[in-house]
């Protein structure tokens, strides 16, 4: 799997943009000499005019800031992150290094910024963060700063910063951080002026300037710009060297006293006459006087205001043509960062846990290749026919809905829903005959005639479940309207758990702002022996695989190890061991708390020998009372996506829903419905 590192920009750096574009470059050059596989994405960018693009993105993945600022006003940045992450996974296995480059704000657009959070949280990125101080910014400023800003984005905000970049004026010592935080990387790049200069023609270029004296237009470098006229006085000597100077027109007899700076050794390295006048005849001779000066000189049209607005957009990017100052201020910035942060990321990550768009982009995309028929009998409920709907269209999954179709139909209009017209309706009256005989061979021994079998199939549930019975159907999805019960009494009867299992139990998948966690059982087993906890446990394992998540297991109590006594806590000890005997290749811990199983350093304060670390994503429940109250209890407060009950331990995929779930969680209840289908035997 690769890695992600996302450049993150966060504070106002336009003014050193060349610098920080050439940090970049510095970075990824770097990345290069040790042979690192990588790809450089920028998400958006600016599109601009021919020949006005920055040559840094030409060849990259990016998305069109138009498109993007659409997108936004529509409030559909999903689809930009789910862009990302698809390229993502379409790349996984041909690069080390995602490299990508965080969004700048975009004409005060503050959206960009919490673009970037999403982005990052998303692809689970190790951040880069780049901080540009001025002058007046003493060291204490700056490292009470980096303080506010490292709690901020890592426990406000849930992103992984792995270093910060430092660009001052003249830094002389290192910054520590406090003692209580997991210090990053500091690099600093002390503020050369050096660095932010630029070259004349590119000004001409972008402004343009028509050329009246060429001299040293492709050598001479601008570091200060004077605007001069009649009224103010400058001491130059002020401004040491590099000066471009804007003069009106009308003013042009100030060149003379120009000729007085440059001999007395004022570096002025260019003059624009602005507000200029064709009609003026004398212009020719003070010009070519003028020459003497063996500088480029330039005339417009232009007032000195607009030229300025003009020059203010340039905002010392990297051009296009500017190569050779471009690799010397690259090799410069080298000189201030510590690459060898970069020998972690040579190595693919064996296994990393899913974010949770990674985790719904994944699923979505393994049920589309299963390409199953999942029943739902719940066909009058608007969320079965909206979530449907979506699933069709999108390839999801096939849906098959049982209810009268013009019902049904009437239904979803009065709800304003498109129903896709690939979804199949079955009317249940039309069917039901065909499964009387089956339902009797399979309950005969409870004693079940054609008239009970009858009444039976007249609740959809057990219709649906027949129908899978019989192979007609891959999955069945219901619960939004029916109790667990209701859901699971019919598979228990006529689908029966799979050979290996002695119960069915079920699995929640918790999508938390950061990470994935499934809990079990927190639907169906009220209070497990030992031996079931530890056959939920294992099978819960086997579930996590399925969907590509390395299983690390916590058997929760309210005790940690030895610290606590009591019927609970033997019970789940007792589970534990037996666990470790029967899959010793399982990473497991218990008895273990909640807090304890699920942060890190929390577990190294109580549990400094565990094997998950505080990085725990399977939570095995000791009771349905502490499984179902703990899992609403996090989903409602803290409004998540919950998908689930998943059940698991069955021959085939029948799965319940909360009877409050939302439109997106049947969607994806009904994607790892099709996921089961897809696997099983």
């Amino acid at each position: 799997m690769s890695h992600v590192i996302m450049f993150l920009p966060i504070n106002n750096i336009n003014n050193i943009k060349n610098i920080i574009n050439n940090t970049i470059l510095s970075i990824i050059n770097s990345i290069k000499k040790k042979k690192i596989k990588f790809c450089f994405m920028k998400p958006i960018i600016k599109i601009n005019k021919k020949n006005h693009k920055n040559f840094l993105l030409s060849k990259n993945k990016f998305l069109n800031i138009k498109y993007s600022e659409h997108l936004f006003f529509f409030e559909k940045k999903e689809i930009l992150i789910k862009e990302l992450i698809s390229y993502y996974y379409k790349n996984i296995n041909n690069y080390d290094i995602f490299f990508i480059e965080g969004i700048y704000p975009i004409n005060n657009n503050q959206n960009f910024i919490f673009l970037n959070y999403e982005i990052s949280k998303a692809l689970n990125a190790k951040n880069i963060i780049p901080l540009y101080f001025n002058k007046f910014n003493t060291i204490i400023n700056i490292k009470q700063y980096i303080n506010l800003i490292y709690n901020y984005l890592k426990y406000y905000i849930n992103l992984k910063i792995y270093s910060f970049i430092i660009i001052h004026f003249n830094i002389k010592k290192n910054i520590k951080l406090k003692k209580n935080f997991l210090n990053p990387i500091i690099n600093y790049i002390p503020l050369n002026l050096n660095l932010i200069s630029l070259n004349i023609i590119n000004i001409a270029y972008y402004t343009k300037l028509n050329i009246i004296n060429k001299s040293k237009i492709f050598k001479n470098r601008i570091k200060n710009i004077i605007f001069y006229n009649n009224n103010i006085k400058y001491n130059f000597n002020y401004f040491n060297s590099n000066i471009l100077i804007l003069i009106p027109f009308n003013n042009i007899e100030k060149i003379f006293k120009i000729c007085v700076y440059i001999f007395n050794g004022i570096n002025i390295n260019s003059i624009i006459l602005t507000n200029f006048n064709k009609y003026f005849t004398n212009i020719k001779n003070k010009i070519n006087f003028s020459f003497f000066l063996n500088l480029p000189i330039f005339i417009t049209n232009k007032t000195n205001f607009k030229i300025f607005k003009k020059l203010k957009k340039i905002n010392f990017k990297i051009l296009k043509n500017d190569y050779k100052y471009t690799k010397k201020t690259q090799k410069n910035i080298s000189n201030y960062i510590n690459y060898n942060w970069i020998k972690d990321f040579k190595y693919p990550l064996k296994f990393k846990n899913f974010t949770p768009k990674q985790f719904l982009y994944k699923i979505t995309q393994l049920s589309k290749k299963a390409n199953k028929s999942i029943i739902l009998p719940e066909g009058y409920e608007p969320r079965i026919l909206k979530a449907a709907s979506i699933c069709v269209e999108q390839n999801i999954a096939k849906c098959i809905l049982l209810g009268n179709p013009n019902k049904i139909k009437k239904i979803a209009l009065l709800n304003n829903i498109k129903l896709n017209k690939k979804i199949e309706i079955i009317n249940p009256k039309k069917i039901r005959n065909n499964y009387i005989n089956k339902l009797v061979q399979l309950r005969k021994h409870k004693g079940i005639n054609k008239i009970k079998a009858y009444e039976a199939l007249k609740d959809n549930v057990m219709l649906a479940t027949m129908m899978l019975k019989s192979n007609e159907v891959d999955g069945l999805l219901s619960g939004s309207i029916n109790t667990t019960a209701n859901t699971i009494r019919p598979a228990l009867q006529i689908i029966k758990t799979s050979p290996e299992n002695s119960l069915i139990s079920s699995i929640f998948f918790m999508l938390l702002p950061d990470k994935v966690l499934i809990y079990s059982d927190c639907a169906i087993n009220i209070n497990p022996t030992a031996k079931q906890l530890s056959e939920i446990a294992i099978e819960t394992a086997k579930s996590a695989k399925l969907f590509n998540i390395e299983p690390k297991i916590a058997m929760i109590s309210y005790s940690t190890g030895n610290s606590g006594k009591g019927k609970e806590v033997e019970k789940v000890k007792e589970a534990t061991n037996l666990i470790k005997k029967k899959r010793p290749d399982l990473i497991i811990d218990g008895p273990i708390q909640y807090d304890a199983a699920t942060t890190p350093y929390v577990s190294k304060i109580k549990t400094p020998f565990s094997k998950t670390k505080g990085k725990a994503n399977i939570l095995i429940f000791p009771d349905l009372n502490t499984g179902n109250t703990t899992y609403k209890a996090v989903q409602r407060s803290a409004n998540i996506i919950s998908i689930g009950p998943i059940l698991q331990g069955i021959r085939k995929p029948v799965n319940d829903l909360s009877r409050g779930a939302h439109i997106k969680d049947i969607i994806y209840a009904i994607a790892i419905t099709s996921i089961q289908a897809s696997k099983n035997k």
